[in-house]
Order: C-alpha cells, then sequence, then structure tokens
C-alpha cells in the first residue's frame, strides 16, 4: 500500500505538474517504465493495482507502442493525506511529518495536511473489550537533552523528571511551604546544623528495588562529585548518618536557611545507589517510568508501583523533531465524531504568566565593540520595552523591571527614542562592522530579533541573524529566555551560579567574580535579607548593562474540551499525573421511557 502511494504520487507530479483535478494524458508503457524506473512488465503490474485501489482509469492504446489514456482520480493533497494517515496507522510520525514540511502544495492542502498529523497527537483512548489506554502523544521541535538529575537544566526536561524522579520534599507555591515526599518527616535540631529524615516504607524504583537511605547517600555523593556546576550549593554539607534503611541525618557546617530548597530540587532527585556512575539509566520512584528510549521518541508509561496516587494517563508518547521547527504547544484527542474540527474550536487556550521573561545578553567571551559601555547603552536603548510589546504583542504581557513581575509592576519604564540610541552607538568604538544576534528557532524569538534588526539598521547598526539549534547560543549578543520554577528564590540563585547557563558562559571571569561574591552567602540569611541580596544582584546587572531585560511573557498551551484535570506547572507545562479524558454518558432516570 504504501509503496502504491509513492508510485501514484511520482506519477502525479510527473505527468500533472499544473495538479489539475481529474487530470488525463496520453502516456506510454515506456514512458511509464522510464518515469518509475522499472520494467514495462512491472509498469502494468502497478497500473493494475493502482486501478484496483480506484485511483486512477486506464485505457490502454491499441497496438504496440501507441499512447494510451491515464486519468488520475485523487488530488496530491488526498493522496498525501491518505499516506500520511497510512504512516501514523503504523506510528511513523517524523515520516509523515517529513511529508507535511517538503511539501510545496497549496496552503490550505498543507493546512490539512498538518491537522491530520494533530489529531493523531493528542490524548487517546485505546479501547480494550471493558478497558481503555489513555495515551498522550506529545510533539517537540527540539531535540532531548541529558536526563541526569545533575546535568539537567532545560525547562522541558525538568518538566520530564519531575514525572520520573522524585525528591525528599516538594516545595508548594500555594502556602510556600515544605510537604511530604520520599520522606514522610523531618525534623531539624534547634542549632540547625543537623535535619534528620524518616523515609516512607516500601517506595520501590521502578526496576523493583526498595528505597533505602543508601540510595539517599549516595545521590549526595554523585552531586558532589559529578555536579560540577552545582555542587557548591551542597558544600554546607558535611555528611549524612545513616541510623537503618529508613532513618538519617544530614550533617551541616553551618546553618543553612535554604536547605529544604536544595532538597527539592530536581538535582537532589534520588536515584539508586548501583547506579552512581557517570552515566546513569532513568530510573527512579515518580509516577512515570521510561518504557521506550531512542533520539526520535520517548515513551513514559504509568508506574503500577507508584507510593502515591497511580496516574490517570497509562502512557504518554514524546515525539522530538527538531527539523521540523514549530513551537505551539497542543495537548489534543481524537473526538472519533469530527476529526476535522479547527483547533480554535476543537480546542481551550490556557494561559500563565511565566516567572522571568526574555533579555538580551552580551557575549564577554568575545571580542568586539559589546565590551564598549556606551554600545551597551546604545542597545538598551533601542531595545524599548514599551515600543516593543505594543508593537509585537504575542506572548509579551508587560516591561520587565526584574525577573519577577510583581517587582516589575512597581517601576516606571521611560519610553527612548531611536535618536538618543544613535548619539550612544556614535560614542562608542563601533566602526560599522557587522555584528551576531543569535537566538532560537522559536518564532516569537524570531520576531523579537528581527524587530530589534530593524530598530538597529534605523541608527545604522549593522545585525545578522543566526538562528542556532544549540542549547547554549553564541554570537555577539544573544536573545534568551528565562523562566523560573514556582520556586522562584531558588531558582534565582541557580541562575546566577549554575556554570552551564547563559550567563555563565557570555559573561567574562571577572564579571562572574563580582556576581560570584555577592552570593556566596546567601544562603546562611532569612528570607528578607535574601531578596534583598537577589535584587542587588539583579540591578547590577542591569546598571552595568551585561543584561537587558525585555518583557514578561505567558506561556500558553491548547488543550481538548475533553481535557480535565489540568495543572499547568511554572513552564507552563502539564501536570501528566492529574489529567485524564472526561467521557460523556448518556445518564436517564429509571422511568425515563425510551
Amino acid at each position: 500500500m504504501e509503496h502504491d502511494m509513492i508510485q501514484y504520487l511520482q506519477l502525479y507530479e510527473r505527468l500533472n505538474k499544473e495538479h489539475e483535478s481529474d487530470y488525463t494524458c496520453s502516456v506510454t508503457i515506456a514512458e511509464l517504465a522510464d518515469l518509475l524506473c522499472c520494467t514495462p512488465r512491472n509498469v502494468k503490474l502497478i497500473i493494475r493495482r493502482l486501478e484496483t485501489h480506484g485511483w486512477i482509469v486506464w485505457q490502454p492504446g491499441r497496438g504496440r507502442g501507441n499512447s494510451s489514456r491515464l486519468q488520475f482520480l485523487c488530488s496530491n493533497g488526498d493522496m498525501l493525506e491518505e499516506r500520511i494517515q497510512h504512516l501514523l496507522h503504523r506510528d511513523k510520525v517524523k515520516e509523515a511529518l517529513d511529508l507535511v514540511s517538503v511539501f510545496e502544495g497549496d496552503e490550505h492542502v498543507r493546512e490539512r495536511l498538518s491537522q491530520r498529523i494533530n489529531i493523531y497527537l493528542g490524548l487517546h483512548q485505546e479501547r480494550e473489550e471493558s478497558s481503555r489506554q489513555d495515551v498522550l502523544r506529545m510533539v517537540r521541535y527540539r531535540p532531548l537533552g541529558k536526563l541526569d538529575t545533575v546535568l539537567v537544566f532545560s525547562a522541558f526536561e525538568i518538566f520530564l523528571m519531575r514525572h520520573i524522579f522524585d525528591t525528599l520534599v516538594a516545595y508548594d507555591s500555594k502556602t510556600e511551604q515544605f510537604i511530604p515526599k520520599l520522606a514522610h518527616l523531618w525534623e531539624c535540631s534547634d542549632a540547625g546544623t543537623a535535619w534528620t529524615f524518616y523515609l516512607r516504607k516500601g517506595i520501590r524504583f521502578h526496576d523493583g528495588r526498595l528505597l533505602t537511605s543508601h540510595d539517599v547517600l549516595a545521590t549526595l555523593e554523585r552531586v558532589k562529585h559529578r555536579g560540577e556546576n552545582i555542587n557548591w550549593l551542597y558544600r554546607d554539607i558535611e555528611n549524612i548518618e545513616l541510623y537503618d534503611d529508613y532513618a538519617f541525618t544530614f550533617r551541616l557546617k553551618r546553618p543553612n536557611t535554604m536547605f529544604l530548597h536544595l532538597l527539592s530540587n530536581i538535582n537532589m532527585a534520588i536515584v539508586p545507589a548501583h547506579e552512581q556512575a557517570e552515566e546513569i539509566t532513568i530510573n527512579g520512584t515518580g509516577p512515570f517510568r521510561v518504557s521506550e528510549l531512542n533520539t526520535s521518541k520517548m515513551s513514559l508509561t504509568a508506574f503500577d508501583g507508584y507510593y502515591g496516587y497511580r496516574p490517570i494517563l497509562d502512557r504518554v508518547d514524546v515525539w522530538f523533531l527538531p527539523q521540523q521547527g514549530g513551537s505551539t504547544r497542543s495537548y489534543r484527542m481524537l473526538t472519533g465524531t469530527d476529526e476535522e474540527e479547527t483547533e480554535q474550536s476543537n480546542s481551550r487556550q490556557l494561559t500563565q504568566p511565566a516567572l522571568g521573561g526574555r533579555y538580551l545578553l552580551f557575549n564577554m567571551r568575545l571580542p568586539g565593540v559589546q565590551h564598549d559601555i556606551h554600545f551597551r547603552r546604545a542597545i538598551r536603548l533601542l531595545y524599548d520595552r514599551q515600543t516593543m510589546q505594543e508593537e509585537l504583542q504575542g506572548d509579551r504581557t508587560s516591561p520587565a523591571g526584574s525577573f519577577l513581575p510583581w517587582k516589575s509592576a512597581q517601576q516606571t519604564f521611560a519610553r527612548h527614542s531611536l535618536e538618543e540610541a544613535r548619539e550612544q552607538l556614535a560614542a562608542s568604538s563601533y566602526n560599522g562592522e557587522t555584528l551576531i544576534l543569535s537566538f532560537t528557532y522559536k518564532r516569537e524569538d524570531r520576531l523579537e530579533a528581527e524587530w530589534i534588526q530593524q530598530r538597529a539598521a534605523a541608527i545604522g547598526l549593522h545585525l545578522e541573524l543566526e538562528a542556532q539549534e544549540d542549547r547554549l547560543l553564541g554570537g555577539h549578543i544573544v536573545l534568551a529566555v528565562e523562566v523560573l520554577e514556582d520556586d522562584w528564590e531558588w531558582d534565582l540563585i541557580n541562575f546566577f551560579s549554575n556554570e552551564v547557563n547563559h550567563l555563565h558562559c557570555l559573561l567574562d571571569k571577572e564579571q562572574l567574580q563580582v556576581l560570584h561574591t555577592m552570593l556566596y552567602d546567601v544562603m546562611r540569611h532569612e528570607r528578607a535579607e535574601r531578596e534583598h541580596i537577589l535584587e542587588q544582584m539583579e540591578r547590577k546587572l542591569q546598571e552595568e548593562h551585561w543584561l537587558l531585560l525585555g518583557n514578561h511573557i505567558n506561556q500558553r498551551a491548547y488543550f481538548n474540551r475533553s481535557l480535565s484535570g489540568l495543572h499547568l506547572d511554572s513552564f507552563g507545562f502539564p501536570n501528566l499525573s492529574t489529567m485524564w479524558i472526561r467521557d460523556t454518558f448518556f445518564i436517564t432516570d429509571k422511568n425515563t421511557k425510551m
């Protein structure tokens, strides 16, 4: 069937170049043999099969070598749609998306083909007699990063890992309190240097092994020896004293007011003691286990042995297709009735303000005019936050003077003209050279980069745009996004200290030393003083124009209307453990006459 479709499309594209409906042409068997690169005998077999499918009408010519009449009954769009459906039935999502990406026909046909794939994706029910399997299918347009607890830092990988692994405690952003997870109870000494934890009994890893205090000890050792970028955060932990398989005490060198924040971070998710090598297998205690993993697909299956509430979803399939380049998050399901409903009518959009936003960062590791304060001031002036929000709109919600929206709301933002930016550029050492502005392939990032490029050109600054797939972008100027987790205070500290993010890879050693000096003792202070230190660090970045904040943003996702239990995390991703399909059942009174 698949091969027949390919051969039909080959003939259609070669013989019906204008894509006319019900197109009829004169052609010989020999010509078809050349087009299909096969023998005349095989051509006759192919024609017979295409006739059987009802795709063509064939009227053979009389006599050897005479032309025959070939009528195409299916448009290329219809045939591509059927082929895509055939591929999806065999779970070949990548091949189906590849067909859409290379299609050069009518845009409405392309949208229809894309819609066919979108119907396949989303939340599906696979019925098995009296039971059913609820399956969520998602597509990511970036490659999957490392799922390693001590190396992860990107939002989507953190989102996945929080469903695969668990920590001792968790932070509840609504109450701003910590709640039990793997540990059901903890106690702190009066001096604040000893924290004793009690594990729940009977918790199992996905491979069936029981969780014990030895796994906690080995996890900490791995953080200290393998987490070169984060281990300084855990420097106050002197050792762990084990009492038995379920009770242990962390001994600290000095009091640490953020100790529970440290333990709730994904970097301290507990992994098995026997898997503490450089490369761990993805074996956690979370509500989902990894059942399939390769470069293009990852499947998460509900862990029946989970110590908490088992997820209602049975499986989550994630396809990684970076070459397709999309960005919309869509979570839909097959309705079984009207498959051609549009996304707007069949879906509802959920928006959630994100903590953080977009920003520009100068690459101080490269030589160039970006080291000149007048140049950086010129960029600050042309990167006008209010003008950008009004002209671009999109997911932009408000000007950012801090990563925290409520702090930005307390500030006023003056408008700046391009003439002011031109004056600062003239005062700098800029000499007409072309600079690289790098950004990701996300649509909103590209729009913002193009907006900056146009305004730069208006003042005589030449910027070349460079979209990059790498998680850490390179260029003279970098457009990036930072979204903080619900435990924003901890995540902001992590942003300033993590050595594998944009900030640490683009600022020079002297600048980083300034930040590290300000941050060094932050975890010894109470919350008010910690917030003051973080405010000073943000102010330092902006006063020196090392980092230029843009706008706060909204996280947007589209969900099928039959989906219930939707709870978005701080990154705008849904909690997979609580999602489910609300069926429509016809309930009648006993006295109702049918």
